[in-house]
């Protein structure tokens, strides 16, 4: 597969960034306007862990997933790692950010009402 790519601008808020053109993978829809910051990655694993390059497009995904509650938890976690693996995101990187993912991520899913 193709680098997955989301195009983005700047916008006035600091960090914050606006898609300008979006994509669909595995029926996650990001689409374009949506507002986003990339990679929510903690202070204290940001020296092994980028938010932008390989690790950025795949996590849009992941925050559309979990904003929209459009499926699973586990289910969007999941594509999360196929994306990143797409991504050519490094194996030991990938699992480190999973691992992650699915120990905290529950703090921000939001289950669809």
């Amino acid at each position: 597969m193709n680098k997955l790519n989301v195009e983005v601008r700047a916008t006035e808020k600091s960090g914050q960034w606006e898609v300008v053109q979006g994509l669909e993978y595995y029926g996650i829809q990001v689409s374009v306007g949506q507002l986003t910051d990339g990679a929510s990655v903690p202070w204290i694993a940001q020296s092994l862990i980028k938010k932008g390059g390989k690790l950025f497009t795949p996590s849009v995904i992941h925050d559309t997933g979990y904003r929209h509650g459009l499926m699973t938890r586990y289910e969007i976690d999941n594509i999360f790692l196929d994306a990143m693996e797409d991504n050519k995101v490094p194996g030991w990187k990938r699992n480190l950010i999973y691992s992650a993912v699915r120990l905290f991520g529950g703090w921000s899913y939001r289950e669809r009402v």
